[in-house]
């Protein structure tokens, strides 16, 4: 008997294993198929949605660039821009009556031009929250004016106050 289980497992171990380890091999041939074969999935899905979202972007035979509706002349120099805008600022604050005070003749206070106080109104106001902003002042720059003062003492008697910080 104890010859029939040296045999038995001698046996056993190599029809386990095969010849050579051929049980390995099969299990790394497989999973490199399952790995080759989930990457080119991968590519065609990749590839069709690529595809599908350039078809969506621009339609076949439709233009690169949709043409211009008006022609568009290049700006001949910074200057004409910038005194065309101070021009018609200029022209916004002549009509500006003299203020209750009369100071230097000019009013209080006007509305913003674009946005923007004009150099003769330098102080910001801000209506809602009834704080006005000195230029050079933290939040100067980032404040939108509802009302332009010619100085603190103008923003004040409208009922302004100077910010905290």
């Amino acid at each position: 008997m104890a010859c029939r289980c040296r045999r038995s497992r001698s046996t056993a171990t190599a029809s386990r294993s095969g010849p050579a380890g051929g049980g390995r091999v099969r299990r790394v041939l497989r999973g490199a198929a399952l790995v080759t074969s989930l990457g080119a999935t991968a590519a065609s899905i990749l590839r069709r949605r690529r595809a599908r979202d350039a078809a969506e972007v621009r339609p076949v035979g439709a233009p690169e660039w949709p043409p211009l509706t008006e022609p568009v002349e290049p700006a001949t120099s910074t200057t004409s821009a910038t005194s065309a805008t101070s021009t018609a600022a200029a022209a916004a604050f002549a009509s500006v009556a003299p203020g209750p005070d009369g100071a230097e003749g000019l009013a209080a206070w006007v509305d913003p031009v674009d946005g923007a106080c004009p150099l003769t109104h330098p102080v910001k106001g801000n209506a809602s929250s009834q704080i006005y902003h000195v230029p050079g002042s933290r939040f100067y720059d980032m404040t939108i004016p509802e009302r332009c003062y010619r100085d603190e003492a103008a923003a004040e008697a409208d009922g302004m106050r100077a910010p905290k910080r």
